[in-house]
């Protein structure tokens, strides 16, 4: 199955599922620094989405609808990298800091967190519970959360592929069985602290040592995964009609498994025990149904590129 470009959101009734139209996007002037609990504006057409060739082929992530999120604080440190600078400073200053951590890939995990909370609290305008997510480069995005559990979500991951933060996050954290989103708001996190360690290690900054500091990144993917192949089966009206959901999985798997090869290429994040993971997404007999869904939703060459599947089918 061909991947299908972005639809022209359902307009007819009694058609409930949200288009990617009422996801909001956020103008710089609209949000303005350092601003807290405003109303969010209406949604609006996208005006922070990346520009794109209007005669190219569309591909899985581009569909994604932006918010723009500019920065709150002009906090800065020598230590810190480009990346880290990004993330701290997109948090309002109000948080002081309490996301704080002396190593600096948790000290981006945990501010992304700060940041999701924030927004998902302030500025999801669509009627709807939502949950949010920030990327760097003032760049966020607003999903509205589907009608299913967190829990659901642990029959769709492959027993090979149940490691250590499958524990702690999937079949964990049950205050939040209610919200599915939490899984990408760890995944999302998970990938900003690897490319802050990526960051810090390319410019010869990281001078802590050997640490777990990209396989995150590629994990917390098979998880999101996992919540795309439950929300098809489970809400499956959602899943065909609500184009952000299903473009920013796409967007942010790429984005995921970017930083996770570019993570395990350092000396201080490679793993023999990551390598093997990532072999195991392309071979494991047990994964085979997530392979399918990557092909039949996004395409063979998109599942070759992100995840390195064969072309074919199985």
């Amino acid at each position: 199955m061909p991947y299908i470009p972005p639809a022209e959101p359902c307009t007819d009734a009694p058609c409930e599922v949200p288009s990617a139209a009422e996801t909001p996007t956020a103008p710089p002037a609209a949000i303005s620094k350092g601003n807290q609990g405003v109303v969010a504006p209406e949604p609006q057409e996208d005006a922070g989405a990346p520009p794109m060739d209007a005669t190219a082929k569309p591909l899985p992530g581009d569909g994604v609808v932006w918010m723009t999120w500019p920065e709150q604080q002009t906090v800065s440190s020598t230590t810190w990298g480009p990346i880290l600078t990004d993330i701290v400073r997109h948090l309002p200053a109000s948080y002081g800091t309490q996301y704080y951590d002396s190593d600096r890939i948790t000290y981006g995990h945990e501010t992304t967190h700060g940041i999701h909370a924030h927004l998902r609290n302030n500025f999801t305008p669509t009627g709807k519970k939502a949950n949010a997510f920030y990327v760097l480069k003032n760049r966020a995005a607003i999903v509205i959360e589907p009608n299913i559990t967190k829990a659901q979500v642990a029959a769709f991951v492959p027993t090979s592929l149940r490691e250590s933060r499958y524990a702690t996050y999937v079949t964990g954290q049950t205050a939040w069985n209610d919200t599915p989103l939490y899984l990408w708001d760890e995944w999302v996190a998970y990938t900003n602290g690897t490319e802050v360690g990526v960051d810090l290690a390319k410019a010869g900054m990281w001078n802590t040592g050997w640490r777990d500091g990209a396989m995150g990144a590629m994990e917390l993917t098979i998880y999101a995964l996992a919540v795309g192949m439950a929300v098809e089966k489970l809400d499956a009206t959602y899943f065909a009609q609500y184009t952000q959901f299903r473009e920013f999985l796409a967007w942010s798997s790429k984005r995921a498994m970017a930083a996770y090869r570019e993570g395990a290429k350092q000396k201080d994040f490679a793993w023999d025990k990551q390598d093997a993971y990532y072999a195991s997404i392309r071979s494991s007999a047990d994964a085979k149904d997530l392979r399918q869904f990557v092909r039949r939703v996004y395409g063979g060459a998109w599942g070759q590129e992100v995840l390195g599947l064969d072309v074919s089918t199985e």
